[in-house]
């Protein structure tokens, strides 16, 4: 009996000694020969998958706005906090243009999509606008807040929090409570992002299974030799600091719940 239980107990002790990114690759693998192996009959997992994406998009409105806002009310030196913007901003332009670059280059080498029929959805593709330099100036603080969280303008949000932030900075005093209600929140955002990471690997896993039924294996390769060129831009634009945070924040995750 102490056999039967060990033999079962010994991989799940075994997976929880792994770091939170192994779960998350060896369930994209698993996944992965879970959908070829059983083929149509993996289509019942890409519920949970939706469900761990639901959930990512769950936090990403309030985690952006939150940080931003308990960032800019955290700092008590003005011009600390105006040198950080600014440096923030041209990090920001220079790391655009440089992805710009490299994603035209990669582009125009590798033709990521070629071998995919987009001769039925011809039809459905929207016509492009050209977008007026006034307009999005003139669209870059919402005029609802609340519609641009519903609509997931992530812009217009982190332009209202960058706002809030600096209005809270200049209350002074009579702010503090409220300054008080944005840090303490901050503690319960990060705990439900914390939450919903912890289910990567599960979400990954169906997901991938989903995905890679053998009906849908040559749209797989096709895709992944287009997420294969964004590898440049990753590692030029952010070297080793993107992998670390990864890493941190994974691990950390973990051990929340």
């Amino acid at each position: 009996m102490k056999q039967i239980l060990f033999s079962i107990s010994y991989p799940i002790r075994l997976w929880r000694c792994l770091k939170s990114w192994q779960q998350v690759i060896l369930g994209l693998i698993l996944g992965a020969l879970f959908g070829l192996v059983f083929k149509s009959s993996a289509e019942f997992l890409k519920p949970f998958g939706d469900l761990f994406i639901n959930g990512i998009n769950m936090i990403v409105m309030p985690l952006v706005f939150i940080a931003i806002v308990s960032a800019i009310t955290s700092v008590s030196d003005g011009n600390k906090m105006r040198r950080v913007g600014l440096r923030a901003i041209a990090l920001y332009a220079m790391t655009m243009v440089l992805a710009a670059i490299i994603g035209i280059s990669v582009a125009a080498v590798v033709h990521p999509g070629a071998g995919l029929a987009y001769a039925h959805q011809l039809q459905q593709v929207p016509e492009l606008h050209h977008i007026k330099w006034q307009n999005f100036i003139s669209q870059l603080i919402p005029a609802n807040p609340l519609k641009a969280f519903v609509d997931g303008n992530i812009l217009q949000v982190i332009v209202f929090a960058i706002l809030l932030g600096i209005a809270l900075k200049q209350a002074g005093e009579k702010a503090a409570p409220v300054v008080n209600f944005f840090q303490s929140f901050t503690h319960v955002v990060f705990r439900l992002a914390g939450i919903v990471i912890s289910f990567a690997p599960y979400g990954v896993f169906a997901l991938s299974a989903w995905v890679f039924q053998p009906i849908r294996l040559r749209s797989v390769m096709v895709v992944g030799e287009a997420g294969f060129c964004c590898l440049p831009r990753l590692h030029f634009t952010y070297g080793d600091c993107l992998w670390r945070w990864l890493e941190s924040h994974a691990d950390e995750a973990s051990r929340l719940l």
